[in-house]
């Protein structure tokens, strides 16, 4: 039995290339997915000689929306072979406010040529768009350097350009930036070596474990993560389902960052909602909105809300008010945009949610597993398979099929069943096993049934884990999941800690009064783990 290995730090890889510049940042991603150049292929195709346009889809509606985008482009494509890379915002791809007036931004690469930003506006530019276009360019070439990696003699050339202008050129012109002519693409393979930076420039995110691990790095969405967040944020409300692990919360707060520099708002703007105090904590501790669970939502007025993220919509429920209606008001009166994120297969409860039917809803979905380990996912996909022929939901059978653990971390799973004395016994041993191999209390989360539960086993454990400790001269401590600053272990409820991760979890007894979700909760609670789960269920004593 393995599972005092691997660590944390050997389930990712790392996907900076070789010779990185001195202030690139360190990009990783977990091991088994795509490659570098497999995800590079997926964004861009194969780059030969002709003119390709991604993403597609993207260009297609743009061109729906705006008939005069076709013939525009025409009068700046070169003969040549070129890639463009089309997007709503380059400046809210890349962290900064949007101008109201930009119609999309187009990144041309092509060989023979300075890689080049056209700027596409909607009305007569002045000094402000020039500046907007000079600042986004310099953003896109600065993070194509320190998180790309890129090593190459690189330049970005802002160009601005007028669906309402004559042949498309804006009025006044301005100075034209000047770079040696060593700065332009040599050849096609100049070219692919840049769109692999431009391929983790596009699909990187800041890591929520940045701050766990006290320095900044950055992972990769995957594609289907990433198709999401490209789309067109401007729908009025949208669903997004998938099986626990495949990154919900993750995009939900890409997409508020998204939301806060498309439409230019401020953090009182934007309102994230959940069921738990933990994870309302966690999206807080971020900085990037307001932040309330579900409970105290339906009891408030709020007057600066414009825009709702919902997360862990499953265990959503209208005993204390129809949270869903009220939002959707909210939402409608500032012509905002709602997110709503959920999961049925970790549902704890049989009420009703107060969602529409899923047939109303305008659906995406998630079926890439990037958080749960093979041997963990196996468990949680025979639940998930159990939950549907129950529920006897298309929907759910439909996920089901589609859901695949694409990582290579085989991770530990080991399921018990045990008196409550051997339970404590356990758990303090394999506690002290981590401690004792350099695992950090902050690693390690222990989960019961209820909160009641967790306050019991909480105190026969501080006695038992802290006999073994004293005589290694380790010293734990105990902590609440809402408890983010603390270096502790976890002692807290399943439900609690729903929508929260750690690397080693115990779950003891995770059943519920009402044995319908009890396939549900064993779902929520295993999902719970990255790396090595014990799940514990208690045997009636002698």
């Amino acid at each position: 039995m393995n599972e005092m290995e691997p660590s944390l730090e050997s389930q990712f890889e790392s996907l900076s290339l070789n010779e990185k510049p001195p202030l690139a940042k360190p990009v990783y991603n977990k091991k088994g997915l795509e490659t570098l150049p497999e995800l590079q292929h997926s964004l861009f195709g194969s780059i030969a000689d002709g003119i390709t346009i991604k993403p597609d889809k993207l260009y297609n509606d743009l061109q729906a929306e705006h008939p005069g985008l076709e013939d525009l482009l025409n009068t700046v494509l070169p003969d040549s072979s070129a890639v463009l890379i089309v997007s709503r915002s380059w400046a809210v791809d890349l962290e900064q406010k949007r101008n109201p007036k930009v119609v999309c931004d187009i990144l041309l690469l092509s060989p023979n040529n300075y890689p080049t930003l056209y700027s596409v506006f909607s009305a007569k530019v002045s000094e402000e768009e020039f500046q907007y276009s000079l600042v986004t360019a310099f953003a896109l070439k600065k993070k194509l350097i320190n998180v790309g990696s890129y090593t190459g003699k690189l330049c970005v050339i802002p160009k601005l350009l007028c669906l309402n202008a004559e042949h498309g050129v804006s009025s006044p012109s301005w100075p034209e930036i000047r770079y040696p002519e060593t700065y332009k693409l040599d050849d096609l393979e100049t070219l692919e070596e840049l769109l692999k930076s431009l391929t983790i420039v596009i699909l990187s995110f800041r890591s929520v474990l940045s701050d766990k691990i006290g320095m900044e790095y950055f992972s990769l969405l995957t594609i289907e993560q990433y198709k999401i967040l490209s789309e067109n944020l401007f729908n009025n409300t949208s669903f997004v389902h998938g099986p626990p692990g495949t990154g919900k919360t993750v995009i939900a707060l890409e997409i508020i960052k998204k939301i806060k520099n498309l439409y230019n708002c401020s953090t009182d703007d934007i309102l994230y909602i959940c069921e738990n105090i933990p994870l309302a904590e966690f999206v807080r501790s971020q900085g990037i909105c307001q932040t309330m669970t579900r409970k105290w939502f339906v009891t408030q007025d709020l007057v600066n809300v414009k825009h709702i993220v919902v997360d862990e919509a499953q265990n959503f429920q209208v005993n204390e008010g129809h949270w869903f209606k009220k939002a959707n008001s909210i939402v409608k009166k500032s012509c905002g945009v709602f997110w709503v994120f959920l999961d049925n297969f970790q549902s704890w409860h049989k009420k009703s949610s107060g969602l529409p039917e899923c047939r109303f809803q305008n659906k995406y979905m998630l079926n890439k597993v990037v958080r749960s380990p093979y041997k963990i996912y196996k468990n949680i996909f025979s639940k998930m398979n159990k939950v549907a022929c129950t529920a006897n939901d298309p929907f759910l059978t439909k996920l089901i099929k589609k859901s695949d653990c694409c990582h290579a971390i085989e991770g530990f799973c080991q399921i018990l069943k045990q008196v409550k004395a051997e339970i404590v016994k356990y758990v303090s041993e394999n506690c002290y096993k981590y401690l004792s191999n350099g695992y950090s209390q902050s690693d390690i989360a222990i989960l019961c049934s209820t909160e009641s539960t967790a306050m019991e086993y909480k105190g026969l454990l501080f006695k038992e884990i802290n006999r073994r400790a004293r005589k290694g001269k380790i010293v734990t401590k105990f902590k609440s999941a809402e408890d983010l600053t603390q270096d502790a272990i976890i002692v807290d409820s399943v439900r609690r800690f729903s929508g929260l991760e750690q690397l080693i979890v115990f779950a003891i007894n995770p059943v519920s009064k009402d044995d319908r979700v009890n396939d549900n909760l064993f779902i929520c609670a295993a999902s719970r783990s990255t790396g090595k789960l014990h799940m514990l269920y208690e045997n009636a004593e002698d």
